[in-house]
């Protein structure tokens, strides 16, 4: 199995690294930090499963790149742009925001699961609201990982 993880939060993607590599031990697990790199990936290596941050940088952050714009909804323009090229890949968004957007665009977490769910239903297959100090959000996605391998017959 094919994972990708889009990540921007160090510490959210060692996390998150370490519990894939720990329950999917033969899996090739790579990660990428912002938009334009994420999706990249997404599209040249055709993973079989993305776990993907909802609000993030444009571009990798380095030390001459801020990565900005930020996009509060760059998840769900990967997830777009993934559905559009009809690729195969599933999706989990993983995040540890409960609001996203501006005031005049804000949506909540459910709001936006409701969104994910009628939009791509090709390719979402769910999302967990991460907390570091909790473990449930593990759980959480242990369960959709398991869906997703029995939907797959493997």
């Amino acid at each position: 199995m094919k994972l990708l993880i889009i990540e921007d939060d160090r510490n959210k993607e060692r996390h998150l690294t370490n519990l894939l590599a720990s329950e999917l031990p033969d899996a090739d697990l790579r990660a990428r930090r912002s938009y334009q790199s994420g999706l990249a990936e997404a599209e040249d290596w055709l993973p079989d499963l993305i776990v993907l941050d909802m609000s993030m940088p444009t571009y990798d952050i380095t030390p001459t790149e801020s990565g900005e714009p930020s996009l509060p909804f760059g998840g769900e323009d990967i997830l777009r742009e993934i559905d559009r090229k009809e690729l195969t890949s599933k999706v989990v968004i993983v995040t540890q925001y409960d609001t996203f957007g501006t005031k005049d665009n804000l949506v909540t977490l459910d709001q936006l699961k409701q969104r994910l769910a009628a939009n791509y239903v090709r390719n979402y297959a769910g999302t967990v609201f991460y907390h570091p100090a909790q473990t449930g959000w593990k759980n959480e996605l242990l369960t959709i990982l398991i869906q997703i391998r029995n939907s797959q017959g493997k």
